[in-house]
This record gives structure tokens, C-alpha cells and sequence, in this order.
């Protein structure tokens, strides 16, 4: 019965308004309907400053994650330089040392680059793939390493994830690691040897090596009997400048600064093979630049021209008949000789 009138008392308009009045006035300590009001008004400002609170802070965060990723993405590939390396080096044994560091760090292909042009601009010479290998040394090169702690974009977003961007805390640690980049690339550390002041310092080097090594052949005539020829009581050479110093050439050698005719016709092809076969980068182009190389070249192979090197590359199987023609072994020194490095 008594729930019967109840049902009955509630579906009464009047009656439903009682309560709610009643309960109003016990809410809002009996302030009526617009303490209610002011009551759910304060409620709704105090949750839209929480919710502008979490857009600016979510805002913030996006806005370092998005410079971070922007950062990150910039870094240089370096893509033409590598290449362009590649391409200088070839097959050269020892390329594939420096490659392999540049993989590593390509940022250090700018720098060499930048080195060769350099050299080539103070020498005038264009340095081969051996001359590159021979100029740059690779001390040291490691992999990335990456950063203890770091953690990616949506690691760092799902830590703020809801209501718990509020939280100081949690909030600046994010914006912390979210400042944090992660290197892309290891690193590599390169030697290099010295560029040339200028063209003249380079020719200079060259003509005194020249100068040493037949002073070395001449050294090893006079104990080992390979040359008669130098002794001038069995030899006929009036242009020669040691001519009656025999006895003491040795002594006046470094001093007289030239060579007779006589020996540099009979040591220029093996002073030609020797500096075609050395490897070195000082020789790349001795024969093309430096008068006194190309007068070696002209003693040593007076029937070489470019025409006839470029035969002999386009037809390897001819060389037997670049032997007869040049004389013997000619063939197997000039097949890995790249005609510019003796004729413009």
C-alpha cells in the first residue's frame, strides 16, 4: 500500500518539485535553486580551465616533438658526395677502408672532397683513386650509439595519455625527453697529408727524387758492376759532367745539381717503370707536367704517343706486339696506366 502511494505521490508534477527543492536547499545550505545554479557554474569554469589546461600543455608537447622530428629528419645523407667518392676510388685497394668509415659518418665525404679539390688545385694534378687512398688515412670509426633513455614520439604521448598530462611531474618529464635527439649517424675520424703549397713545390719534389734514385743506380754501378759504362776509361761520354772527377764523384755528387746525357739515356726506362709501377700520389702526373718526367718518358719509350697507349687499352690482346714494338715488359707496364696521366 504504502508503495502504491508513494508511485502515486511521484507521479504528482508538484510533488516532484517539492523534492527537488528539497534537495536543492540541502546542497546548496538552503540557498534555493540559484545557489544551484552558481554552484554548476563554477563546476563547469573550474573543468574548461582543466581542459584548456591539457590542450595547451598537449599542444606544447606536439609542437617539441614535431621540431624534434623535423631535426632529426634534416640530417644530411650526403647521398652525391658518397657517390661522387665512389666513383674516384674504384677498385683501388684500400678504398673500400675509407668507404666503409664514410658509411658510418657520411658527413666526412664533404671534407675530403673538399681536400682533393684543394690538392688538385694547388698541384694542377688530378689525383687517382691510389692517390687518394695514399693522402687519406682513417685513424678511427664506431656505429651510432644510441642515447640511454631515449624514447621515441609515441612512447612520450602515451605516458600523457588522458588526465595524466595534469600532472606536473609527468608533464615535464615528457616535455624533456621530447627535447632529446637521437644521433643518425656514428662517427669517423680521417689523416691527411699535407697539401702542396703550390705547382712549383710539387715539380720541385719530384725532379729531387728524380735526382736521388739515379743517384742510387749510379751508387750500385760503381759495386755491382751492372754498368761499365760509367767508368770512363771504357766509356766515351764527353758530355758527361763527372768526367775526370771519377775518383771523387761521390764526394761532389749532391754538389754538381745535373746528370750526363749518358746516364739518364741508359737508367730512363727503369726510372720510368719504377715511378709508373710505385703507386705513389706525388707521380700521378709527373710525366704530363714536369718537363724533366716528360723528357725521362721521351728517352725510355721514344715510340709511346697517346695514340698507340689507347691501342693497347682498347686491344689487350695486341700485347705482344706493344712488346715488340716498345721493347720488352712494356705491355704490362702500360696496360694499368690511364693516359692522362701522361698525355694532355
Amino acid at each position: 500500500m504504502a508503495t502504491e502511494q508513494g508511485k502515486r505521490w511521484f507521479d504528482n508534477e508538484g510533488a516532484k518539485l517539492a523534492a527537488v527543492g528539497a534537495i536543492t536547499m540541502a546542497i546548496t545550505g538552503g540557498k534555493g535553486y540559484p545557489g544551484l545554479v552558481k554552484m554548476v557554474d563554477k563546476m563547469k569554469a573550474a573543468q574548461e580551465k582543466l581542459q584548456e589546461k591539457m590542450e595547451r600543455r598537449m599542444e606544447k608537447l606536439q609542437t617539441v616533438l614535431m621540431q624534434r622530428s623535423t631535426a632529426m629528419a634534416k640530417v644530411p645523407t650526403y647521398t652525391s658526395e658518397m657517390a661522387m667518392l665512389s666513383a674516384r676510388l674504384g677498385n683501388t685497394e684500400g678504398g673500400d677502408v675509407i668507404m666503409e668509415a664514410l658509411y658510418k659518418d657520411p658527413s666526412q665525404s664533404a671534407n675530403i672532397l673538399k681536400y682533393i679539390s684543394d690538392v688538385e688545385g694547388s698541384t694542377g694534378y688530378k689525383l687517382s683513386g691510389r692517390g687518394v687512398v695514399d693522402a687519406v688515412t682513417v685513424l678511427e670509426s664506431g656505429d651510432a650509439k644510441l642515447k640511454e633513455g631515449f624514447r621515441t614520439s609515441g612512447d612520450i604521448l602515451e605516458s600523457v595519455k588522458g588526465d595524466l598530462i595534469l600532472d606536473n611531474e609527468t608533464y615535464y618529464q615528457a616535455l624533456a625527453d621530447a627535447m632529446v635527439t637521437q644521433p643518425q649517424t656514428g662517427y669517423a675520424i680521417f689523416d691527411y697529408d699535407p697539401v702542396p703549397k703550390d705547382r712549383t713545390a710539387m715539380i720541385n719534389a719530384q725532379t729531387k727524387h728524380k735526382e736521388e734514385r739515379f743517384g742510387a743506380y749510379i751508387l750500385d754501378s760503381t759495386t755491382n758492376q751492372e754498368a761499365q759504362w760509367w767508368n770512363p776509361q771504357t766509356s766515351q761520354m764527353e758530355d758527361n759532367p763527372y768526367l775526370n772527377k771519377w775518383g771523387n764523384w761521390k764526394v761532389d755528387f749532391d754538389t754538381l745539381g745535373a746528370y750526363g746525357q749518358e746516364a739518364e739515356r741508359y737508367y730512363a726506362r727503369k726510372f720510368v717503370n719504377e715511378t709508373l709501377t710505385s703507386g705513389s700520389s706525388q707521380f700521378d702526373h709527373a710525366f704530363r707536367m714536369n718537363p724533366n718526367y716528360q723528357r725521362m718518358l721521351k728517352l725510355a719509350y721514344p715510340k709511346l704517343n697517346s695514340q698507340t697507349l689507347s691501342e693497347l687499352h682498347n686491344n689487350p690482346d695486341k700485347a705482344s706486339d706493344f712488346d715488340a714494338y716498345m721493347g720488352p715488359g712494356a705491355a704490362n707496364i702500360f696496360m694499368n696506366i690511364d693516359p692522362s696521366r701522361l698525355y694532355n
